[in-house]
């Protein structure tokens, strides 16, 4: 070290050799600092941590921030100038960084590139002489912002973050936490073993089998994977917004979509239909619509539980053809601003209904009043068999009228021809 020196400390074969004027560092081990030059309040131990470094400090006033910590060998190994801010624990940790700032690196081997070596390759570089390269694959030497924890963790792009071993964080702002995880997409977060991001801006909670990815402009979230499915989801909201002309979906699948049938999809289409479909035809078709003026289209038919099981107090309807003579059908408009269509419809008036049978009607919190017409069906079904009793009684009847009126005719004949004989 030069003269003008002070405050620094060196212990070690080469430790801190080409300190300049810079103070307030502490350098342990064989070259560790070796080129410090002119940097200041730097801490490096182990043999070779932080050896290319050179004027790790800002050209501003000294700020202790712009400080770096290496511990481990070869950890910070080319650190040069204007690397400034940096803590990289672990051996070889952050030996690609050269003038980036403000990242950590914390693991074995957790670098700004791939350590991908052989373990003779790995022992050669640890036994190299001062002055040597690390062989590795930088690719990024001027990150920024970085953060990872994880032996053999490779992360690049600013303000990037990986956690676990093996992970791989390399895009602008990716998030990173599973060991054997990657993100290669911008501002993706990507959280599970081996788990892997698909898009920009997307979220990948789960591991390497996460399936039924289907990226949009702004993002997706996979939850879960082919083998593993969450038992249980609470939120008290949940919102799915949809890109501009673009349907808000989402799908349901069963038995990992192994069959036709296996996958339903609720889909909410602009300006048109809510729909419920199904993959049995090979695709997605509707099989329940409901339209945004309320109209409800069902594809199949519709069944309602009526089983003699869970009724009681089962009686006929008495006199239910009066009751259905009391309904007073209508023909109407839905009024303005309604969002109804401008057809005519037919129908019944609830207020009607009321006084006749209540029980088929409801009202709403806002007062609105809706009718059961389902609830109907039983009632008309039993007038029409009480009106076709009646009309079989009254077609007797005249069939019995018919055979006394031919019999008076038959004795009218007999008499008229009985009078003409005398």
């Amino acid at each position: 070290p030069s003269a003008d020196t002070h405050a620094s400390t060196a212990i070690g074969y080469r430790s801190a050799y080409g300190l300049g004027s810079g103070d307030g560092n502490t350098t342990i081990g064989e070259s560790a600092g070796a080129d410090l030059n002119d940097g200041e309040y730097n801490t490096f131990v182990g043999a070779r941590a932080g050896e290319k470094s050179q004027d790790s400090i800002s050209d501003t006033t000294y700020s202790e921030y712009y400080a770096s910590t290496f511990v481990g060998a070869l950890a910070g190994l080319d650190a040069g100038d204007g690397a400034s801010s940096n803590t990289f624990l672990g051996a070889a940790a952050g030996s690609g960084n050269q003038t980036g700032d403000s990242n950590i690196a914390i693991g074995a081997f957790a670098d700004f590139g791939s350590w991908d070596l052989t373990e003779v390759e790995i022992e050669a570089v640890f036994t190299a002489e001062s002055g040597g390269s690390t062989g590795a694959t930088v690719q990024d030497a001027s990150p920024k912002g970085v953060a990872m924890v994880g032996a053999k963790a490779e992360v690049y792009g600013d303000y990037a973050v990986g956690v676990g071993y093996g992970v791989q964080s390399t895009a602008n702002r990716a998030v990173t936490i599973g060991s054997a995880a990657s993100s290669s997409h911008i501002q993706a977060v990507t959280i599970g073993y081996g788990a892997t991001s698909h898009a920009d801006y997307g979220v990948v909670l789960g591991n390497s089998s996460t399936t039924q990815w289907d990226p949009h402009a702004d993002g997706v979230t996979a939850l879960g994977s082919s083998s593993y499915r969450f038992s249980n989801l609470n939120s008290r909201t949940v919102t799915t917004r949809a890109d501009s002309a673009a349907a808000a979906v989402m799908t349901l699948t069963a038995d990992a979509g192994e069959d036709s049938g296996d996958s339903w999809q609720l889909s909410a289409a602009d300006s048109s239909d809510l729909s419920f479909s199904n993959d049995i035809s090979g695709s997605q078709v509707a099989m329940i619509s409901l339209g945004n003026g309320g109209d409800l289209t069902v594809s199949g038919d519709m069944n309602v539980l009526s089983d003699q099981r869970v009724k009681r107090d089962i009686e006929a309807i008495p006199d239910a053809l009066r009751l259905v003579k009391r309904l007073q059908p209508k023909q109407y408009y839905w009024k303005a601003g309604l969002n109804r269509d401008g057809h005519r419809h037919y129908g019944l008036i609830a207020q009607d209904i009321e006084s006749v049978l209540p029980e088929v009607v409801e009202g709403d919190q806002q007062g609105w009043k809706s009718v059961n017409y389902l609830a109907l069906l039983p009632l008309v079904a039993q007038g029409g068999g009480e009106l076709a009793i009646k009309n079989q009684q009254q077609a007797q009847s005249l069939q019995r009228l018919d055979q006394r009126l031919a019999r008076l005719e038959q004795l009218l004949g007999r008499l008229k021809i009985n009078g003409g004989a005398h």
